[in-house]
């Protein structure tokens, strides 16, 4: 027996705000206290993929302290076929996100977000300026954050 979409998608969107809400009370420098039967960064991705979830998918993402997340989050702020809407509120996550857990994007991660908006040099006024945003976010962060000890 198939299970119709519409109340499927009511019971994913509620399990994504749950995963969400337990995640918030954990402090940010502390792991996440739940069982993981998978990858919750998977679980961020399947929901990103999803028109009926995607917003539930952008506010768990923001408050995992992962860098599969925030890359993420910078893909779909960065990607022109999701609407100036769902890209801003991405890069809303994402600013949200780094300042809660600092810059957890690496070299070529970082390198991604660079290179994304060389290439905006043609599109839209809109698109140059979150993506300018993005660098910003990341750039902002990064000199906020003291050098490590050697």
């Amino acid at each position: 027996m198939r299970i119709p979409s519409a109340p499927k998608f009511a019971c994913d969107r509620q399990a994504l705000t749950w995963i969400r809400e337990i995640c918030e009370r954990q402090q940010p420098n502390e792991a996440v206290k739940i069982f993981y039967f998978e990858d919750l960064d998977d679980v961020v991705l399947r929901a990103l993929r999803s028109e009926a979830r995607v917003l539930q998918g952008l506010e768990l993402a923001t408050v995992l302290k992962s860098a599969r997340s925030q890359q993420a989050l910078f893909f779909v702020a960065s990607t022109d076929t999701y609407s100036l809407d769902l890209r801003t509120k991405a890069a809303d996550a994402f600013e949200k996100s780094v300042q809660t857990f600092g810059v957890l994007l690496r070299g070529l991660e970082v390198q991604q977000i660079y290179d994304r908006y060389n290439a905006s040099a043609e599109e839209l006024a809109e698109t140059q300026k979150l993506l300018s945003r993005l660098i910003d976010i990341v750039e902002d962060k990064v000199l906020q954050q003291k050098p490590e000890e050697p």
